[in-house]
């Protein structure tokens, strides 16, 4: 399964799927996000992601319990599999879950159905 992850200023991009296979590098890249992030910009972007793995998903919160001895818990923007995966799991004691229920576009590009202001709509 193709996924992706990329390090952007206001967040940590995520899309594709992410399946077992991918767990060593989910982890790593999680943790050095959260490690180099400060506390309160701490987002994972995830309303890109069409599969989430509950190994992926107890990575995701493992993490986030790490992380929690600093008073803030991680956010996260979760696509609807990513919700189910995290609310069967009962993530929300240490994760900030916002539903998202429409893709965000990557961060520097711009929406799909993005119109300059003012354009004529045909």
């Amino acid at each position: 399964m193709v996924w992706e992850i990329e390090r952007h200023p206001e967040c940590l991009f995520v899309s594709g799927a992410v399946d077992r296979s991918q767990d060593p590098a989910w982890r790593e890249k999680l943790e050095a996000y959260c490690r180099e992030t400060p506390p309160d910009k701490r987002v994972v972007d995830m309303s890109n992601v069409r599969f989430f793995a509950s190994t992926a998903a107890k990575t995701l919160i493992s993490v986030a319990q790490e992380v929690e001895a600093d008073g803030r818990r991680l956010r996260v923007l979760a696509s609807l599999p990513v919700l189910q995966t995290l609310n069967l799991l009962g993530a929300k004691s240490w994760v900030e879950i916002t539903s998202a229920p429409k893709p965000n576009p990557k961060p520097g590009e711009k929406p799909s159905n993005f119109r300059a202001r003012g354009a004529q709509v045909e």
